[in-house]
């Protein structure tokens, strides 16, 4: 695979490579932010990725050969550095585990061959790292999940899944910030709203965030506003 791949006149793909670990995601976002300190003024958009970014340049400032230049220097310098892993910031999401109608949790430790309260503590006793951000406004891939918890997407995709419930599959783990279809086994429901249509920030999430669990009870988790 080439380093970096046309898309269209003005756009440009960078890759680092095709595993997602935390070293590619330190790249990713290095790459990034190199971009936009050096080169905004001839940016329209990046959209980084688990390990790539999406480049949009202005090809009435800069055609796309050199922009072309420009970015492989740039995607030799980042590769050339020791990165500093150095999360934008840490987001705690508080869980209920093992609520509701929609919920895979007994399943999933049937599948892992553990406990229910060993897939919670699992769940909880590390941090995650938001990878990228998509299918919908406002959800967070993160990853990586303890190897333990390793567990397929469901075969059937359900047509809802509520908003706020706390899912694995493969590798990772996510929080559907809204109702919708969806084939992640979810093993619990948070009460925090992943999206504010009213706030500046919007996502409760961001690429390059880290993220931990933290266990409450149903009673806590109603008191602060969760539905069942």
């Amino acid at each position: 695979m080439l380093a970096i791949s046309p898309v269209n006149e003005n756009t440009w793909i960078v890759y680092f490579g095709q595993t997602i670990s935390d070293d590619v995601a330190l790249q990713v976002k290095h790459f990034n932010d190199l971009l936009w300190s050096r080169h905004a003024t001839v940016m329209l958009d990046t959209v980084p990725s688990y390990t790539s970014v999406l480049v949009t340049f202005n090809l009435r400032l800069i055609d796309r050969f050199t922009m072309a230049a420009l970015l492989r220097k740039a995607h030799q310098l980042t590769l050339s550095i020791d990165l500093i892993d150095q999360a934008l910031e840490t987001r705690v999401i508080e869980v209920c585990y093992g609520i509701g109608a929609v919920n895979d949790l007994d399943y999933v430790a049937q599948y892992c061959g553990l406990s229910a309260q060993q897939i919670i503590d699992l769940h909880v006793g590390q941090s995650y790292r938001v990878y990228a951000i998509g299918f919908s406004p406002g959800f967070g891939f993160l990853g990586n999940t303890h190897k333990s918890l390793f567990v397929p997407r469901r075969k059937t995709p359900r047509l809802k899944v509520p908003a706020g419930s706390v899912s694995l599959a493969d590798n990772q783990s996510a929080v559907y910030p809204s109702e919708s279809p969806g084939g992640w086994q979810v093993i619990g429901r948070t009460w925090q709203n992943m999206v504010n249509w009213d706030s500046d920030e919007f996502a409760f999430l961001k690429t390059g965030y880290k993220v931990r669990f933290e266990p409450i009870s149903e009673t806590e988790y109603l008191a602060k506003g969760g539905q069942l």
